[in-house]
């Protein structure tokens, strides 16, 4: 039978934790939506969509890289739990692989015959391969993130986290809108790319002071 008086406990002692971490997420969330509006708002529906349909192309990456976490935090919280060092090299790799692979498919992407990107964004190909580069490294960047953000998380910082994702999502937004005025589309996917990969800059080092933090802990037998 569930312990209902337990799962209070729980709750009570991961409070702290899950709304910091889910307060990051949420935030993200809505940093994204946001620049997508302002996007539309300055530049106007035909800028938005073709940044839409640059991002669609994309999608079977991103999707991929979103989906690590589910293996990656529990992996790295039992090699933590374990003493193994190896951990800094897990999210280090993570990084690094899933930068690669968004970046293999950008070019994969770009290189293949038109009727390969037809497959994937239809009748809005065209359109969407004239912001593929800006939006591909804009993805990279959002990857290369993993690695820090299930460090973050092992480490239970979660108001690093919530710090990082309110301060990086106020400079998408404002670089998103900044782009825009300044170019249409093009200008927003460019300022867009840029603040993803300074966030990501920010979020590695976030990452790299709890990581020496951690080091200096004595590992468990």
């Amino acid at each position: 039978m569930p312990r209902l008086l337990a799962a209070r406990q729980w709750t009570r002692a991961h409070w702290r934790l899950g709304a910091g971490l889910a307060g990051g997420g949420s935030i993200e969330q809505l940093s994204g939506r946001v620049a997508l509006g302002l996007i539309g708002a300055i530049a106007g529906n035909a800028a938005l969509g073709t940044f839409a349909a640059a991002r669609t192309v994309l999608a079977p990456a991103t999707t991929a890289v979103a989906s690590t976490l589910s293996f990656a935090v529990p992996e790295a919280v039992r090699m933590r739990a374990r003493g193994d060092r190896r951990v800094g090299r897990l999210i280090a790799g993570l990084s690094l692989a899933l930068g690669g692979v968004v970046t293999l498919f950008a070019v994969a992407i770009g290189a293949a015959p038109d009727s390969v990107g037809e497959l994937i964004a239809g009748r809005n190909w065209d359109t969407a391969r004239v912001l593929l580069l800006p939006v591909a490294v804009a993805g990279a960047a959002l990857a290369a993130r993993q690695g820090p953000r299930v460090g973050l998380r092992v480490f239970e910082r979660s108001g690093t986290v919530l710090r990082l994702s309110t301060v990086t999502g106020v400079i998408v937004v404002l670089a998103t809108a900044i782009g825009a005025t300044t170019g249409g589309a093009e200008g927003a996917a460019w300022a867009f790319a840029a603040a993803h990969v300074a966030s990501t800059l920010a979020w590695w080092l976030g990452y790299r002071r709890w990581a020496r933090a951690d080091a200096r802990v004595p590992a468990t037998a």
